[in-house]
């Protein structure tokens, strides 16, 4: 579907979700190092690109808008359109391409695996099929996206497809050492310090939820890394980081890495969505009572 959807075009916008990850991103420039020669191709993404991944990925090509001019576009890792954060036009022919369980097949094309363990392999899965050469760059992009949406091959949506994609990226060259470089969160002393507070306020609930609360804005990695360490606490449905914002809005991260709760259902209830074992939303305060 991908292929047939770039033919007969001569422009493409290739648009990775907002707040970015490496899934997202590593998809949105393997693919542009693949067709940007071919016809002309738009890097877009409405947030900025964070400043620790330019090690991997190529800031300066990116835009926060798709051109007037374009009229076909490739979403990459987004369940619905709103995860764009872009306005939807018309007149756009939208190709979506994704692996979350709460997709809700907005495109006029849907290709959506969702026992794929990131938008990465589904998209190295494609270039092998059709035996597309790769470069090492284009190789290295995909693995680390794979790497960052399984937890370095540790989380339940790794299958075994997924090592055959890693061991076939490998084999085109793909830098593993570059990829766990590109994925290891670095904290300052003061930084390590910050996470022992915020974890200071993790609890269990009568529900055998793990809540951690926390205030102001953090860093990715603070939340990445906090949600992690709770998510470890033994005999708990699911574990759920709180970050209340200064708009008095609650961003609620969620994993269930220990039990088989699905968290992408609980999500969605609030307007969120996610995978099976990592999930997301944002709402009022008094609208999330019933979970804490």
């Amino acid at each position: 579907m991908l292929f047939s959807f770039l033919e007969n075009t001569n422009e493409i916008a290739i648009i990775a979700h907002k707040n970015p990850d490496l899934d997202t991103l590593c998809a949105a420039q393997s693919l542009y190092n693949i067709i940007n020669q071919a016809l002309t191709t738009h890097l877009i993404c409405i947030d900025e690109i964070p400043k620790k991944y330019e090690t991997i990925i190529n800031t300066t090509i990116w835009k926060k808008e798709v051109p007037n001019s374009c009229r076909k576009v490739i979403t990459l890792d987004c369940s619905n359109w709103e995860r764009t954060g872009l306005i939807q036009k018309q007149t756009y022919k939208i190709l979506n391409f994704d692996h979350h369980n709460t997709n809700t097949n907005f495109g006029n094309y849907n290709y959506v695996i969702k026992d794929s363990s990131s938008t990465c392999e589904m998209l190295a899965e494609v270039i092998f099929r059709y035996k597309i050469n790769i470069s090492v760059q284009t190789a290295t992009l995909l693995l680390t996206g794979i790497y960052d949406d399984t937890e370095s091959l540790k989380l339940p949506n790794t299958s075994s497809k997924t090592f055959k994609i890693c061991k076939e990226l490998i084999y085109k060259g793909a830098n593993i050492l570059k990829t766990k470089k590109n994925i290891k969160p670095v904290f300052t002393s003061d930084q390590l310090k910050k996470i022992g507070e915020i974890l200071m306020n993790t609890y269990l609930n009568k529900s055998k939820v793990a809540i951690c609360l926390q205030n102001g804005n953090h860093s990715t990695d603070h939340q990445e890394t906090i949600v992690k360490l709770i998510d470890q606490i033994p005999n708990t449905k699911f574990s759920m980081l709180l970050t209340r914002n200064h708009q008095g809005l609650l961003r609620a991260s969620l994993r269930s890495n220990q039990s088989k709760t699905d968290v992408s259902l609980i999500a969605k209830k609030y307007g969120g969505g996610g995978h099976k074992n990592a999930a997301g939303f944002i709402c009022n305060e008094t609208k999330i009572n019933s979970l804490r």
